[in-house]
């Protein structure tokens, strides 16, 4: 394995954003204090940044262009990793200076102050959404001739303008279940680090601890990588 990440000391982690018109001041807002601040040197978006984003999708782009603007923007003084989710996939084109981990590159393996922590959206196993079927590169390049159907569904979609609500789920139940499928298919790794479940929760099971990012979209908010080590619910 190639040398792994590192996180920085006050690096912070942003997950579900869902862009878009109800949240879209407070969120440039808190973008331009982020770049203000000095002593946040490192950004990782944690998937689903956008409400609905897809590489070719011109009517998406256009949409969506001031926050491609500014991540553009902030990407010149502050490291970003942009780890896509199911809402925001196929963007290098969009984000010439981020570093993009697409779904199929999820986790990222990455280090911390000795620990190893495992990072991904959140639904890298097998999903039955529609969107989900078009992230593999065959499929995908089927999508791009069909584009004009993504653009004339979303036009209603956008008018919506709809507020998300926390997802209901047993979270010890889900947490026990991932850890055990993380555990399956990877080894010596510390902490996971997910968005996608809107739960802000974490939990400690069996040596390893699992982090479930909260979801801007609910609660206006990042968090640090110090508050990932240190908070637990049980």
């Amino acid at each position: 394995m190639s040398e792994l990440l590192k996180i920085h000391k006050k690096a912070i982690f942003i997950a579900d954003v869902h862009f878009n018109n109800i949240n879209r001041k407070t969120v440039l807002f808190h973008l331009k204090k982020i770049q203000k601040d000095e002593t946040i040197s490192q950004i990782f978006l944690v998937g689903d940044i956008f409400d609905l984003l897809i590489g070719d999708v011109t009517l998406l782009i256009n949409k969506n262009r001031e926050l491609i603007n500014k991540l553009n923007e902030l990407s010149i003084k502050k490291e970003i990793i942009y780890l896509e989710g199911n809402r925001d996939f196929y963007l290098k084109k969009l984000f010439p200076n981020i570093t993009l981990i697409s779904n199929s590159e999820q986790p990222l393996y990455t280090k911390y102050n000795g620990k190893t922590i495992l990072i991904s959206h959140g639904d890298i196993y097998p999903e039955s959404s529609f969107l989900f079927h078009f992230r593999t590169k065959r499929k995908y390049k089927l999508l791009k001739n069909f584009t004009w159907i993504i653009e004339f569904f979303y036009k209603f979609y956008a008018n919506k303008n709809k507020k998300y609500k926390r997802k209901s789920i047993n979270f010890n139940d889900f947490a026990l279940s991932r850890i055990d499928k993380y555990k399956r298919k990877h080894s010596n790794f510390n902490i996971i680090i997910e968005g996608h479940l809107h739960s802000g929760k974490s939990i400690d099971y069996e040596g390893v601890r699992f982090y479930n990012i909260p979801a801007y979209c609910e609660e206006n908010r990042y968090v640090l990588i110090e508050e990932i080590l240190n908070e637990s619910t049980t």
